[in-house]
């Protein structure tokens, strides 16, 4: 399940750009932070190849096309306020040199939050090595999250909060659709992988590969 789909339907499609999803149907609607009604959607990235397998003949021909399309893609210019230091900004360049994981997160969104124990493990076992995370949330306040990190999981990262949402410059930049969403940026500033699922074993074995 994916929290935060804002579009009036869902329908299943292939787009014909490399960073675009095959979408599913509607599961249920229910409230964020705000209490406006948010579409939830099974949406498959095109480099969730597990998934991809699963599709009917014509469907699975055509994404598999596309996602190898994805392969040595930039990852897109991107500028945010820095959470822990308000007198500095975060951007591609302030991860140069790493591997670093872009989390696009909420704290009212639950299966984001339940990602945040595996992602704190990891980021403890491979920091020292060169891996970063980059957290941009879609909370309505700075306050909520340090609250949240205060109270709940402190995640001992660098921050940012995506005041636009799904419309935030940066989202629209990385075409985004859904949360929670990830994706893997290596040394020389291009993407790996990306996709809901890209945590746990999948992003440990990528780790270990770059």
């Amino acid at each position: 399940m994916n929290c935060g789909v804002r579009i009036a339907d869902c329908v299943s499609f292939v787009a014909p750009t490399p960073h675009h999803y095959t979408a599913g149907l509607p599961r249920r609607s229910p409230k964020d932070e705000g209490g406006s009604r948010v579409t939830i959607c099974r949406f498959v990235h095109l480099t969730d190849m597990k998934t991809i397998r699963r599709l009917p003949p014509l469907l699975f021909l055509s994404t598999l096309l596309l996602a190898g399309a994805l392969r040595a893609q930039p990852a897109p210019p991107f500028v945010v306020a820095s959470l822990d230091d308000s007198t500095s900004y975060l951007a591609n360049e302030s991860f140069e040199g790493t591997i670093y994981l872009v989390d696009f997160w909420a704290t009212w969104c639950p299966p984001c939050v339940e990602a945040l124990p595996e992602m704190e493990e990891m980021y403890k076992e491979y920091h020292p090595k060169g891996f970063d995370i980059l957290s941009l949330s879609f909370d309505s306040s700075d306050d909520r999250i340090r609250r949240f990190r205060e109270k709940a999981y402190s995640m001992p990262w660098r921050h940012g909060r995506l005041a636009g949402g799904f419309n935030d410059v940066v989202s629209l930049s990385f075409q985004l659709q859904n949360i929670p969403h990830y994706v893997l940026i290596g040394r020389d500033g291009q993407i790996i992988a990306q996709g809901d699922d890209l945590h746990g074993k999948k992003l440990r074995k990528l780790l270990k590969e770059h």
